[in-house]
């Protein structure tokens, strides 16, 4: 499902712009720069995988007066090397399933062999970009203060500085985690609507909840609010606990703080209550 797509991730030459980057001059495709900046305001996020020189096209964004638009791309990839493992490195790196991912390349070859290797990922070619366009504007969700931009750069600061420590505990002590358990469900009720539709990966009862405020009266609920000396991550994590059976009717967390422990320390919080 299209409308699922959380990442795109873009090639550059004869994708992204017109022309080959190493052999002279681009020229920006003017409806890729606004949709890039279109799908940031609807928390859909940006990549890029190129064959190219970084230093090189970072610089064209810059003089081209589009610094707003490559500080829009998150873990950007542009080396020599082969495309596949590069674009895995990209998803894992940002807590994602590649079956919400698009990889978009003008390269039959560079698609069939990311395709290989990652068979869940989505893929098109430039050609295909006027109807991915008219399908992800459909999306009706807004993040005008591009709040999930801000979030994956902090990730994206974090997973350069985790390359420094000697081992993930080493960094998960040095990152000085806090959290604060919320109580005033019913406050946040729309925020915590969207958390629960777009949570998979760490969402351990998949309950799609449709009357998620009788489910909050009825239950012992919270919401978890989460931040490090790298940012501040906003509503990360939900439960909803029945005490009359000690079970969780809901538990789940964004993926953007996946390996940080929270949901570990919060089931222990909780008493390690049932979980199906």
């Amino acid at each position: 499902d299209i409308t699922k797509t959380k990442l795109i991730i873009w090639d550059l030459d004869e994708t992204f712009w017109d022309g080959t980057l190493s052999e002279g001059n681009v020229q920006f495709r003017f409806e890729n720069v606004e949709l890039v900046r279109e799908l940031t305001t609807k928390g859909i996020m940006n990549s890029i995988c190129s064959k190219n020189d970084f230093e090189l096209a970072k610089s064209k964004f810059i003089e081209s007066g589009l610094k707003d638009v490559w500080d829009m791309f998150v873990f950007p990839s542009i080396d020599w090397s082969a495309k596949a493992g590069r674009v895995n490195n990209i998803i894992k790196s940002m807590n994602l399933r590649a079956e919400n991912v698009i990889f978009i390349d003008d390269n039959e070859i560079n698609i069939n062999e990311v395709k290989f290797y990652i068979p869940e990922i989505m893929t098109a070619t430039p050609e295909n970009l006027h109807k991915i366009a008219e399908e992800l504007y459909l999306v009706n969700d807004y993040d005008f203060e591009h709040t999930r931009l801000k979030q994956y750069k902090i990730l994206e600061e974090k997973s350069i500085q985790k390359l420094n420590a000697n081992s993930n505990e080493e960094f998960l002590v040095s990152s000085d985690i806090k959290i604060c358990i919320k109580k005033d469900c019913l406050k946040n009720i729309d925020r915590l609507k969207k958390l629960i539709s777009r949570t998979n990966q760490l969402n351990f009862t998949k309950l799609r909840d449709e009357n998620l405020e009788a489910t909050i009266r009825n239950t012992d609920s919270a919401y978890i609010i989460a931040e490090d000396k790298y940012g501040n991550y906003g509503i990360c994590g939900f439960y909803s606990l029945d005490r009359t059976k000690n079970k969780l009717v809901h538990f789940l967390f964004s993926c953007r703080i996946m390996n940080m422990g929270i949901e570990q320390f919060v089931y222990s919080y909780l008493g390690k209550p049932k979980i199906e």
